[in-house]
């Protein structure tokens, strides 16, 4: 080998052994640069974590204690609501709505409130203490019935505009007490319920009341027609059986019409079909009213009233 060459390898080797320490360094000093950002990752991760969970805490009580703003935000609503049909007194509204509340779970101040203006909206003559008791009243009878408040207040109110013209010698909260019990007792007697008893009088409408037909006896046949049927299609049954009754005892050769051409009581009327005949009483088809009705099949009201015609007289 040259002297030439031999000087070029010593400077490379020298070279090489000058390098090759800074180099180790650099290596140890960029692995402890990863490890450090590899724990700096895991630190906001847990960052992150722990910013989720008190995101969610922090929800949860500002819900927490907005809930009542909103709830007040609710009850002004429903009081100014309430104002504009002209009631004044709303401490006395305020009062009965945070007693009922307090009392009966399930409805709130302002869920009382909106159905006292429902109520007033139906009873323009209620005085303000009485559309609060009235209101009570029929959030008590939802209670008792498993209705809502907002089904039973709307059911008193049209309620009264079709009976109380009946029973005038009632004052409104009489009244009121009365139609309570009379829906209470047929959901309780016919083991129903007050939205189905409800929708049958809004389907009855005020047919039975123009036929001079007792409340306590349209209750009683409503609460048996729904162990086949719904409310609203019981309504509807005992709507088309008082407008077609008449015609169909002249098909019988019987008269359903008293003295005064007024339909005889669902008592009287089932007592003479049974009567008219000695064997134990099969609607016939002309029961229909075929030529008055589409349908070729026996009422559906009259075969669920037949075997007992007594409970008319007797559940109220």
């Amino acid at each position: 080998m040259s002297l030439e060459s031999i000087f070029k390898l010593s400077l490379v080797m020298n070279l090489v052994d000058r390098l090759s320490g800074p180099m180790a360094g650099i290596a140890s000093k960029v692995g402890a640069d990863v490890s450090r950002l590899d724990a700096l990752g895991q630190t906001f991760g847990g960052f992150v974590k722990a910013g989720a969970a008190m995101q969610e805490a922090g929800a949860q009580i500002t819900g927490a204690v907005l809930a009542p703003v909103e709830a007040t935000f609710e009850t002004r609503r429903a009081l100014g609501e309430l104002a504009s049909l002209g009631v004044e007194n709303l401490d006395a509204l305020e009062g009965a709505a945070r007693n009922f509340s307090d009392q009966w779970a399930g409805t709130t101040k302002a869920d009382f409130i909106s159905a006292a203006y429902d109520i007033k909206s139906g009873i323009s003559s209620l005085s303000d203490e009485g559309v609060a008791e009235f209101t009570g009243l029929a959030a008590l009878t939802a209670k008792a019935t498993k209705a809502t408040a907002a089904e039973m207040t709307s059911l008193f109110a049209s309620g009264y505009g079709i009976y109380k013209g009946y029973y005038d010698s009632l004052t409104d909260i009489q009244f009121g007490e009365m139609f309570s019990a009379g829906i209470a007792e047929s959901v309780r007697a016919f083991k129903t319920s007050g939205s189905g008893m409800a929708q049958g009088i809004q389907s009855l409408g005020a047919s039975a009341a123009t036929a001079n037909v007792p409340l306590e006896e349209q209750l009683a046949i409503l609460g048996m027609l729904q162990a086949t049927m719904g409310g609203a299609e019981a309504g509807t049954k005992y709507k088309a059986f008082l407008r077609s009754a008449a015609k169909g005892g002249e098909a019988l050769g019987l008269s359903f019409l008293d003295a005064n051409n007024q339909l005889l009581s669902m008592p009287e009327i089932l007592g003479q079909l049974r009567a008219s005949s000695a064997r134990p009483w099969t609607p016939p088809r002309s029961w229909s009213c075929r030529r008055h009705s589409a349908t070729p099949r026996p009422s559906p009201l009259s075969i669920c009233c037949i075997p007992r015609p007594e409970i008319c007289r007797t559940i109220f």
